[in-house]
């Protein structure tokens, strides 16, 4: 009978690796063993999709930058709080000027009976009011629109669907075709986005322009009318008693 090797004693390192090993080794093959097909057959376990990165959008186009973004939508609204603005500063003038023909008016033509010369500063000030409450219907007043868009200049980027004046007088079936192709083509949609806040402006500019004439011309009539009211007062009250204001002098 063959004696055995005598058994080596093992340090703590090496029973801790052997130990580590296996236990790998069993959930290794526990592991194993899920891929095994009753006949122990093995198969190779399911690749994983590889996910598919999506195309970052050009920087150079309002869809690529969320800062181009933000701004379009701070302008469009700015330029609505702009324009309601606006509208009030000429309702506010119109209001004004109609006191002044309702109210001023008719009492000064009271005292231009006794008073002739009362007639040039009443004049001025007629002229002023009127002068600048048209301006001010001027600011306010709508724009003219044609209401039709056509599908040529949609493509070459000339016309806005968005803006209710290019499409008001359309028919249901074709503005639904045109919103078709702006929304199918990237670049119709940003053109769109351009004529929308440039024309927005422009109708922006033009208002603001008649209103600094209606405030210019209400400012500069009132001054004028103003100083020709004291100096009628003046020249009626010297004339009026024109002894007592010689005597006065000397």
């Amino acid at each position: 009978m063959e004696k055995l090797p005598p058994l080596v004693p093992l340090s703590q390192r090496e029973s801790d690796d052997l130990l580590s090993k296996n236990v790998n080794g069993l959930a290794a093959s526990k592991e194993e063993s899920k891929f095994l097909l009753p006949n122990n057959k093995a198969f190779l376990p399911p690749k994983k999709k590889a996910s598919k990165k999506k195309e970052a959008p050009p920087t150079d186009s309002i869809e690529g930058s969320k800062t181009a973004q933000m701004m379009f939508k701070t302008s469009i609204r700015n330029h609505l709080d702009l324009s309601s603005l606006a509208d009030n500063k000429a309702n506010t003038m119109l209001s004004i000027n109609t006191l002044i023909i309702t109210v001023a008016m008719p009492l000064m033509f009271t005292h231009a009976a006794d008073n002739k010369l009362l007639i040039v500063p009443m004049i001025l000030l007629s002229i002023t009011s009127l002068a600048s409450m048209y301006f001010a219907t001027i600011a306010t007043r709508p724009i003219k629109v044609k209401g039709i868009t056509t599908m040529d200049a949609l493509e070459e980027g000339k016309a806005d669907l968005f803006f209710f004046g290019n499409f008001c007088n359309m028919d249901f079936e074709d503005y639904t075709n045109g919103m078709e192709v702006v929304l199918r083509r990237k670049d119709i949609l940003q053109n769109s986005i351009f004529n929308d806040l440039y024309w927005s402006g422009k109708a922006l500019g033009d208002k603001f322009e008649q209103l600094r004439k209606a405030y210019t011309i209400f400012i500069s009539g009132m001054f004028i009318s103003i100083i020709f009211f004291v100096l009628s007062l003046l020249l009626n009250w010297m004339l009026s008693s024109p002894v007592e204001t010689v005597t006065s002098l000397i």
